[in-house]
């Protein structure tokens, strides 16, 4: 019973020491590919964001580049042109794309989707972009950050 009312009591008073990052990254990509919906697929593996692009259910487009060459204050949406990007750091090439059905693979400077968003849907992808590179680049970065 003591025991109890001290796990109790201490969450109350160290609420985020026992809740740890918010959200975490499976929270986030999952957030990511909710928004994106189907044609997209986000993930993070071994500190490389890589997507996968497909046309009716068919793969035809991969991009991959390490976190560490993204740059999270970067991540912007063109309403304009109706594509959201996450950049490279350098403005150089950190980004390799692979076309599956013509297998050409090039070097870029960013990662596009093409998707047409609203002004929230777009800010919230941009600060869940940013948060996902964050948490892969900063071992030390902590936020509760809420997208929308």
């Amino acid at each position: 019973m003591k025991l109890t009312k001290l796990l109790i009591i201490t969450a109350f008073l160290f609420p985020k020491a026992s809740l740890g990052q918010t959200p975490g990254m499976e929270e986030s990509l999952k957030y990511v590919n909710d928004k994106l919906g189907p044609m997209f697929e986000v993930n993070v593996v071994k500190g490389a964001l890589q997507v996968k692009f497909y046309d009716n259910g068919t793969l035809f487009r991969e991009d991959e580049a390490m976190c560490k060459d993204l740059d999270p204050k970067k991540v912007e949406y063109s309403q304009e042109d109706k594509i959201l990007s996450v950049n490279c750091k350098t403005g150089l090439d950190c980004v390799t794309r692979v076309y599956h059905i013509r297998e050409i693979r090039r070097d870029y400077g960013r990662v596009s989707f093409a998707k047409e968003l609203d002004p929230k849907s777009a800010a919230a992808l941009c600060k869940a972009f940013e948060h996902i590179i964050r948490m892969v680049n900063d071992n030390k970065y902590k936020s509760d950050i809420v997208f929308e």
